[in-house]
């Protein structure tokens, strides 16, 4: 019972340190151009 439950959680940390630094930083630069794009339109002349 311990080794299915050990083989979980292995594949979960190895999910979640991928998913933190491939994935994150990917989206970041999409994001960060998408809201700078929307403080432009919304400035007042």
């Amino acid at each position: 019972m311990q080794r299915p439950l050990a083989t979980v959680v292995i594949g979960r940390l190895v999910t979640s340190t991928l998913l933190t630094s491939l994935v994150v930083p990917a989206i970041y630069p999409l994001v960060a151009r998408n809201l700078s794009a929307a403080d432009e339109t919304n400035q007042e002349p």
